[in-house]
């Protein structure tokens, strides 16, 4: 019988083009901009880090929408962050969503995560065949994994250790 072996791969990390220093609110801005440039066909393709960015995004309308909550991407929100995960990890136990309807939640929730890392503890974005990741000085880190981890298992998997591991790298 032949031995099934898994191989990670990993992408070269993705030079940043936004500034994660800049608020909440200059980034939507950035992305806006990059946004109409892609329209007028000024910008070639859309790259991972703008795809993550616009889930980000997507992610705080459904905080601010759905749960009354105002997320940004600093620390300070990474408490409420949580507490939305385990709602939302709750109310998919209870209501079984599509592949599709998980997928986009985990994209999302991905994004926000992600660009509250990178603002915070710095980075750069890596695709991989295991999902959306940031690599930090020299570490690999797989968001996506933890927040799709998060999503199923609830709180036994919950972020806030993960990103304060990420802090001691």
């Amino acid at each position: 019988m032949a031995e099934n072996k898994f191989e990670l791969q990993v992408s070269e990390p993705i030079p940043n083009e936004a500034d994660y220093q800049l608020s909440k609110e200059e980034l939507t801005a950035w992305f806006d901009e990059q946004y109409l440039l892609f329209q007028e066909g000024k910008k070639q393709g859309v790259t991972m880090e703008f795809a993550m960015l616009g889930h980000a995004m997507d992610f705080i309308d459904f905080a601010r929408d759905a749960a009354k909550v105002e997320l940004d991407f600093g620390e300070e929100s990474l408490e409420d962050f949580e507490v939305l995960l385990d709602a939302i990890c709750n109310m998919f136990g209870r209501q079984r969503p599509s592949n599709e309807d998980f997928t986009d939640m985990v994209k999302r929730a991905t994004g926000f995560f992600g660009v509250m890392i990178m603002k915070n503890i710095g980075g750069n974005w890596v695709q991989s065949n295991i999902g959306m990741g940031i690599q930090i000085k020299g570490t690999n880190a797989f968001v996506y994994n933890r927040i799709a981890r998060r999503l199923t298992n609830g709180r036994e998997d919950e972020v806030i250790s993960f990103y304060e591991a990420l802090k001691n790298i």
